[in-house]
């Protein structure tokens, strides 16, 4: 008897509600992956601290909350003879001015410290969404919103437990995984909300 033909491997969209992927699209950037034509980017201060391992030559420049709420109270200078400025003001200019700072420091550790695109992933899980290098995901993800997509599906499917979150619609556990433990009463009522609004 012929063999039956094999099974093809199913579509992300089988695997994963599309709605979810929009509702993680619409909290992090508002589904924008560019602003003015450039790539939407977070710099995250202590991050780049941690990636950067030289505290000598990153105190004199950066600093950022104290604690568990690192992500607060970011700032830079160029020179310490300079004032701080705001690293997140909500605009994409002060995130690029620091990034670009960090990045004549030392390209790599800068890279990894972003997160990019409309699906806002950090440099650091460049492997993970399938890039050799850091350098090769900002290279796709500033050259076009397809490649940010396919960068969410594959940061999704990378992670059965985040799939697993998502199908039950357990979106502390979504916003976890996905945005780290420090905002999860945030960003999981966010979540929530975008997914019903998707979902209509």
């Amino acid at each position: 008897a012929a063999k039956p033909p094999a099974a093809k491997p199913p579509l992300a969209s089988a695997i994963i509600d599309p709605a979810a992927l929009e509702a993680i699209l619409e909290v992090e950037s508002n589904g924008a992956g560019f602003v003015n034509q450039r790539m939407i980017i977070r710099f995250e201060a202590h991050i780049f601290a941690k990636e950067l391992n030289d505290p000598g030559l990153y105190r004199p420049h950066f600093r950022y909350g104290a604690g568990d709420r690192a992500w607060t109270e970011q700032f830079w200078r160029p020179t310490p003879a300079d004032t701080w400025r705001a690293i997140h003001t909500g605009r994409q200019d002060s995130e690029w001015a620091a990034f670009e700072f960090a990045r004549s420091l030392n390209e790599t550790a800068a890279m990894r410290a972003i997160s990019m695109g409309a699906p806002q992933i950090m440099g650091f899980n460049h492997q993970r969404i399938g890039y050799p290098t850091v350098q090769a995901m900002f290279a796709a993800f500033d050259a076009g919103y397809p490649a940010q997509l396919i960068g969410l599906v594959n940061f999704v499917l990378g992670d059965a437990v985040l799939v697993d979150a998502i199908r039950r619609k357990d979106w502390r556990t979504v916003a976890k995984l996905y945005n780290g433990p420090g905002q999860v009463d945030v960003y999981a009522p966010r979540l929530e909300k975008a997914y019903r609004e998707a979902s209509v």
